[in-house]
């Protein structure tokens, strides 16, 4: 359990690490879809169903779920962006 303990702060951490670089709401999104998906395939790694197709179905469900948190999170960097330059002056 350390070593999910720890896989999961480090998945929590980055967008601290990389948050200076502009794009503060499209890692945070890819992030938090990755803490998600991260569960849910805990969830269905050790569910008392685990038969055939629940592990790759909990895979695909992580990357899914950080694929559509990264989208989230830069569309919605990209709007704000485009709003802030309409309000500035110039």
């Amino acid at each position: 359990m350390r070593g999910a303990s720890l896989s999961l702060l480090l998945t929590v951490a980055l967008p601290v690490a990389f948050g200076c670089f502009g794009a503060r709401l499209g890692f945070l999104g890819a992030q938090l879809g990755l803490v998600v998906g991260y569960v849910l395939m805990l969830r269905a790694f050790a569910g008392p169903n685990t038969g055939g197709f629940e592990d790759l179905a909990g895979v695909a469900t992580f990357l899914m779920l950080g694929a559509v948190g990264l989208g989230v999170g830069t569309l919605v960097d990209i709007i704000r962006y485009f709003v802030g330059k309409q309000r500035s002056p110039g």
